[in-house]
């Protein structure tokens, strides 16, 4: 049983990890990500319901400590959605992310005991959280799991998954903010250069730039390119995710702006030569 949920596990990572290459927006990363979240649960799912437990602590370990990793994701990557959902860019984020810390942070006040319980790793509770169909939970104020199947669920295993999914969801956008406050901290009052030229452009040219390797001997995240070069050219890019898959649905020529580079330099060289 533990074998089989580790494989499981780190082959829905692989794949999640995938999706985080492609180079996707926020929005449509976590869709994609919550998608595979999904699958991999009904697959989950399907193998408990039909080997069962061999006794009690088979289940208490499973619902305790394999499950939750699974719901974690789900919930992080439904509520990240949900969170950049109708936003157009990062400015637009910033008050939904510090909304939701505040809504993280009442959460965990909210179920104090029982996250003081989780972050202790505690485990003299565990046959009330941990097994199904428990009756009575004389320390927990509980809603009935509407909508739940109770074959695949406990209290326990839901709440440990919301806790590991809001703790990080919490890092993910203090990391976010943080780096929001240092790309306004870190803007220069004057720009020796502006950026002037269409901002399709721009980003045609730092897909270019990042794919080239030419930053960090290669290492250099697309998101740490963009932020750069917003820096350098007093500019802002806003959806660079959005405009780079029109880029990719144009009909004709996809790379105009580098095209264009290259047969003006071209000419530029060919006329100091004294060739035009």
């Amino acid at each position: 049983m533990k074998e089989f949920c580790e494989n499981l596990y780190q082959e829905m990572m692989c794949e999640i990890n995938g999706v985080h290459r492609q180079g996707y927006s926020p929005l449509k990363e976590s869709e994609a990500a919550y998608g595979l979240v999904n699958k991999y649960m009904c697959q989950l799912k399907d193998h408990i319901l039909k080997v069962g437990f061999e006794g009690p602590e088979m289940e208490i370990t499973f619902f305790k400590q394999a499950k939750p990793k699974f719901v974690a994701k789900q919930i992080y990557y439904g509520e990240r959605f949900f969170s950049l959902n109708g936003l157009l860019d990062q400015e637009e984020a910033v008050p939904e992310m510090e909304q939701q810390l505040t809504a993280i942070k009442k959460h965990f006040k909210k179920h104090h005991f029982l996250y003081t319980y989780y972050r202790l790793e505690k485990s003299t509770l565990d046959r009330w959280l941990f097994l199904r169909n428990v009756k009575e939970i004389p320390f927990i104020n509980q809603r009935p799991l509407l909508h739940r199947d109770s074959r695949f669920e406990t209290v326990g295993s839901y709440r440990f998954g919301k806790f590991m999914a809001y703790e990080e969801l919490m890092k993910t956008f203090k990391d976010e903010l943080g780096k929001v406050a240092f790309t306004k901290s870190s803007l220069p009052a004057t720009n020796l250069l502006k950026w002037t030229g269409p901002k399709v452009h721009l980003v045609e040219l730092i897909y270019a730039l990042k794919v080239a390797g030419v930053f960090n001997n290669g290492q250099a995240e697309l998101k740490e390119v963009a932020r750069s070069m917003e820096q350098m050219l007093g500019t802002k890019t806003g959806d660079i995710y959005r405009v780079f898959q029109e880029i990719r649905l144009r009909k004709k020529g996809r790379t105009v702006f580098l095209d264009s580079l290259k047969e003006k330099l071209e000419g530029y060289m060919e006329e100091a030569e004294g060739l035009v």
